[in-house]
């Protein structure tokens, strides 16, 4: 896993826009994939298993 990047302080949300638009934000935060199939597998099975 690589080590991420330490987010810095904005003196502004102009300044903070202008950052984003230039950096890769997997760089600075985890970042999760999955599929939305799996997912909706998942929440169906749950809800299934609570009503029967």
């Amino acid at each position: 896993m690589k080590e991420l990047k330490k987010i810095p302080k904005f003196n502004s949300e102009e300044e903070e826009k202008k950052f984003w638009m230039t950096h890769d934000s997997t760089d600075y935060f985890l970042t999760f994939s999955f599929s939305f199939k799996t997912l909706s597998l998942a929440v169906t099975m749950e809800f299934s298993s609570t009503f029967n």
